[in-house]
Formats: structure tokens, C-alpha cells, sequence
């Protein structure tokens, strides 16, 4: 078969966890895993740029993705937005309540609709937005300035004169919602046209062991239903082309959390105490499992960053990023996008309320350790012959996606 006429179908499972692939809860994976090449753990780097990793190969040192959220005042989709100053003032003595966030959030969708902004607001302090955009969706992923005009699969499959389905992917960027099952729909629909690579994401494993947890029943009752369906998607694409290839991805794994941990109320009390303001003296990022803090002045950062260092409850529940740390987990740092202070939390503990979660805790977050259980994918690719593989890096699927489309 010619390359140009090769058929690859990535499937993305978000969170699919290593150990979830059992015969009880996923007879058709499990069995589709010993029948082809099963690549059992799936090793992603300790970031929010899973894309990057799978696309590029690169681990996020090498890459520069990191987070999915950095400071980057120059590219800040909201730096022209004047509305926000007002706002801000209105945020500082109502944000608490739910009232005036509902139609904070409504009026913000609505500004950002009328100047196409694709960087949602969330609950990042309005103050605050100019200074962060986007990182790894700050493009179109098959943009020529994508991912810094680094090496990626979309380069690659254009410079070999193959063609990429995308209609059924996703990104921070995408602005249609579409479900699993549409998308599953998308791919059968389009795989007789002049696609080569089809890039195919399904979200629910994902947010059902946010919601439920990794070991709940709710989420072994939503796999076994996604499998009937992968199952279904399986013999319907190769009913039309036999010849097809796929590629079952889980990129990370899901841990249990069982500690919550308030940074903001820690952060406000070392702030208040020294009398600094935000936006003025600091600024700070609160992801689900880290957390960021830039300081604007040499006094802030002096008194806040030995007085967050030196906190009690950061300490016992995570590890604040120096440079062993950064080699160590391939982490970009330094790097004025990710903080000039970062902390990471210990497995299970999870930063409650934060910029994207204020009304109820997650059960299950990823974003940990790497090498615990907990955190591993899996990979799973069509073959003529059964092989085990062990282990394999996040940034290896790049690797297996060229070698699928016969890409050199």
C-alpha cells in the first residue's frame, strides 16, 4: 500500500489508565491489546501539554509546554480589553458570591464572542487576564506556527503530501462542542475521503474519574459502555476499509485525591499581612495540582516568596520546583511563563477552589508523580502480530504515528 493511501485512526482516550484495561471492564480492548502491540504503561511528562508531547515528541524541557495557561502579557488576548478594569473593581468586593460570577461569566462569553477571543476567562481574577494566554493551543494545531515551528506530525504529514482529519479532535482553542459519540460518528462518516490521519478524541474516562474517582463504579460503568461503542466504531471503519490502522492512546493516568488544600486563602493571609496588592506587586495561577506565583516588584518578592516557601501546609502537602527538581521532571524552569515560584502538589492533593473548579472538589486529578502507577496510560496499535512492550514514554507515540503513516 502506497503512503498516501494509508489510513491511521488515532483514538485518544483522555485519563484511560493503564490498569483500567481488564477483560470485565473492557473485554474489547483487552482482547484488541493481545491480538496487536500493546505498549502496557504509557509515561507521560509531569505537565498539562499532553498534545505537545504526542505531536512533537518532545518532553516539555524540550519543548518549552508546560501548563496550558502562561504568563505572556504580549499575547494576552484581553490586553486591549478595558472593560476589565471595571469589572475588576466590581470582582474585588462581590467575587465571592455566586450570584455576581454567574453574570460575570455570562458577560464574558459574550465580550469574548465579539472579539474571537479562544482563551476562556475561567476564574482567572479579571485584574489579572492580561498577563496569560494560551501555550500549546495559542495556534491551530496545524498552523506552520504551531508549537514554535518545532518538528510535529502536522508538518510532517504535509511535507510527505498526507492529509489529517481534524473535524474530530480538540484543544483550548476549538470553539464547536461536539461529544464522544459524534466524533466516533465524524471518523466512519469520513473514512473513504482523502484523510490519511485521523485524530479522534474522546473525553468521557476523563471526566467521569474527575467527577466520581478513578476506582468508582460509575467510572467502570462508563468504560464498559465506551468499549461496546470503541467495539462498534472498530468493525464499522474496517467493514468500509479493511486495511485501516489504529491507534488506542490513553496519555495519563488518574489518582484518588484525598487532601484538599485552600493556596489562594494561604496566599491572601501572606498578601494582606504585608499590605501587597495584586496586579500592582504579584500575580499568581492556580492550577488543579500547581501552583504559580510572579512577582512585580523586588520587595514582593522577597517578603512573599520566603513567606510562601517557608508555609507549613505547602510544604507537608508538595515540593516547590528548583533546578534538580526541573532536570529531574523535565520541567521548563526557570521560564517566565510558568512562575517565578512554582509548587506542585503531592499525589492525591488537590488545590480547592483553584482558577478552573470553586463549586465542588474533584475525586480524581492526574498532574502527579509520573512513575506511580496511578499516572500511567496506555497504548495499544494495530499489528500483524501480537508484541508486548512494557513501558514507553508519552513522547514516543510521535514515533509510532510516523512509523504507522511510513513516515521517515
Amino acid at each position: 500500500m502506497s503512503t498516501k493511501n494509508k489510513k491511521v485512526v488515532l483514538i485518544l482516550i483522555d485519563a484511560l489508565r493503564s490498569d483500567y484495561i481488564t477483560e470485565e471492564d473492557a473485554p474489547f480492548l483487552y482482547h484488541f491489546a493481545r491480538k496487536n502491540k500493546y505498549y502496557k504503561n504509557v509515561t507521560q511528562s509531569r505537565s498539562f501539554c499532553e498534545r505537545a508531547e504526542i505531536f512533537t515528541g518532545l518532553s516539555p524541557r524540550e519543548s518549552g509546554y508546560f501548563t496550558a495557561i502562561g504568563y505572556s502579557p504580549d499575547d494576552s488576548q484581553y490586553k486591549d480589553l478595558k472593560i476589565l478594569g471595571k469589572l475588576s473593581f466590581f470582582e474585588k468586593i462581590f467575587g465571592k458570591t455566586r450570584f455576581f460570577n454567574g453574570i460575570k461569566n455570562r458577560l464574558m462569553r459574550i465580550l469574548t464572542m465579539k472579539i474571537n477571543v479562544t482563551m476562556r476567562s475561567y476564574s482567572i481574577p479579571l485584574k489579572t487576564l492580561k498577563y496569560f494566554a494560551l501555550t500549546e493551543d495559542k495556534y491551530d494545531l496545524r498552523d506552520e506556527k504551531a508549537f514554535d515551528g518545532k518538528g510535529n506530525i502536522f508538518k510532517d504529514c504535509k511535507n510527505n503530501g498526507l492529509e489529517i482529519y481534524y473535524d474530530s479532535f480538540t484543544a483550548l482553542n476549538f470553539t464547536k462542542p461536539t461529544s464522544d459519540k459524534s466524533r466516533l460518528k465524524m471518523v466512519e462518516a469520513n473514512i473513504d475521503s482523502n484523510f490519511n490521519l485521523y485524530l479522534t478524541y474522546i473525553g468521557v474516562m476523563d471526566s467521569i474519574a474527575h467527577t466520581y474517582g478513578p476506582q468508582s463504579t460509575e467510572r467502570k460503568s462508563e468504560l464498559k459502555k465506551l468499549d461496546h461503542q470503541l467495539s462498534e466504531f472498530y468493525k464499522n471503519i474496517i467493514a468500509k476499509n479493511k486495511d485501516t490502522k489504529f491507534v488506542f492512546l490513553g496519555d495519563h493516568g488518574m489518582a484518588n485525591v484525598h487532601t484538599h488544600v485552600d493556596v489562594g486563602k494561604e496566599l491572601s493571609k501572606i498578601v494582606t499581612e504585608n499590605n501587597f496588592q495584586l496586579g500592582i506587586d504579584y500575580i499568581y495561577f492556580l492550577d488543579s495540582t500547581m501552583f504559580r506565583v510572579w512577582y512585580l516588584n523586588s520587595n514582593a518578592s522577597k517578603i512573599i516568596d520566603s513567606s510562601i516557601r517557608n508555609n507549613p501546609l505547602l510544604n507537608k502537602n508538595g515540593v516547590f520546583v528548583d533546578e534538580e527538581v526541573a532536570i529531574k521532571e523535565e520541567i521548563p524552569f526557570p521560564d517566565k511563563r510558568y512562575g517565578d515560584l512554582l509548587w506542585m502538589a503531592n499525589i492525591g492533593v488537590l488545590i480547592f477552589p483553584d482558577f478552573f473548579h470553586s463549586v465542588k472538589p474533584y475525586k480524581g486529578m492526574h498532574g502527579y508523580d509520573v512513575h506511580d502507577v496511578s499516572s500511567k496510560g496506555v497504548c495499544i496499535v494495530s499489528s500483524d502480530e501480537y508484541e508486548y512492550i512494557e513501558n514507553i514514554k508519552l513522547t514516543d507515540v510521535y514515533g509510532i504515528l510516523k512509523h504507522e503513516l511510513d513516515i521517515n
